[in-house]
């Protein structure tokens, strides 16, 4: 069996600027479905939108809304599922896909509402395709939000 050297940072010298024309995201950190919801809103103009919103401890529950835009009492809720191909058969997984969890959110959004907010739910897949921020946008405006008149986001 050949052995491969191995390579330290210290042994690598870059010239400065030998990378530039390659694409900047391979160095970032790939941004969750959330944060890129968030980047969505700031680019949207949309108003002040506060991350992990503890909206129930009134009533002494500690549920967050992944997004809040407190002013209209509009939420926005992100909900992670994993789909995979299981002997054959497509199989949803993930803590919104069992009884127990769906029974949780069921109370959740519930209380929500009791609590005087109106939610959003959109899949993963709503973000990257730009459905979710889409949807928002139409509803804060029948919410009565004017493009322009940004209060903060």
């Amino acid at each position: 069996m050949k052995r491969t050297p191995r390579t330290t940072s210290k042994q690598i010298k870059l010239i400065p600027g030998e990378f530039d024309d390659l694409d900047i995201a391979v160095s970032r950190k790939r941004l969750t479905d959330e944060e890129l919801f968030g980047q969505q809103c700031r680019s949207a103009g949309l108003p002040l939108a506060t991350p992990q919103l503890y909206f129930a401890q009134a009533i002494g529950r500690k549920w967050r809304f992944d997004w809040a835009f407190c002013e209209y009492r509009l939420a926005v809720e992100i909900d992670g599922v994993v789909v995979r191909r299981i002997g054959g058969q497509l199989v949803v997984m993930g803590g919104h896909a069992s009884i127990e969890g769906i029974r949780a959110n069921q109370e959740k959004g519930n209380t929500a509402i009791e609590l005087g907010w109106q939610v959003l739910h959109f899949l993963q897949s709503d973000v990257s395709r730009k459905v979710a921020i889409e949807k928002t946008i139409r509803v804060l405006a029948r919410k009565g939000w004017i493009r322009g008149t940004n209060t903060g986001g």
